[in-house]
């Protein structure tokens, strides 16, 4: 008798980016701390202020638009040079006041565009129940 590893698949999750929505496939989040340091009179290094910086959040998958399928890239270019400040969600979590960092849309002759999205969010959190 063999055992075998169960791969369980999901579907792609749907996320509102300003007007387009992205069917996403892949998620990634990163943060770090900054750490100012200064050194002292004895020669040794102490932190002299410290603060988080936002999460990067990175966000791949499809859209589709057979009408005009550039109009994702307008739409993420526009959100990206705005600086507009946005909340969208994504499997269960809000992710608060993103704005777009890069992007990256490539249409390779499918029906659907190939988008991958990273996101500067000042925070998250696990969306309400209603």
């Amino acid at each position: 008798m063999s055992s075998g590893t169960i791969l369980n698949s999901r579907s792609a999750e749907a996320v509102l980016i300003g007007s387009m929505t992205l069917y996403c496939e892949s998620f990634s989040v990163s943060a770090a701390r900054v750490l100012c340091e200064t050194s002292t009179v004895g020669g040794e290094g102490t932190v002299t202020n410290t603060y988080s910086k936002n999460a990067r959040i990175t966000l791949k998958g499809r859209a589709f638009s057979e009408e005009a399928p550039m109009y994702h890239a307008i739409e993420l270019d526009s959100l990206l040079r705005e600086g507009s400040v946005f909340d969208t969600d994504y499997r269960g979590m809000t992710l608060k006041n993103c704005q777009v960092q890069s992007y990256t849309v490539s249409d390779t002759g499918r029906s659907e565009l190939d988008v991958s999205v990273v996101l500067a969010a000042e925070y998250f959190e696990e969306e309400e129940e209603e």
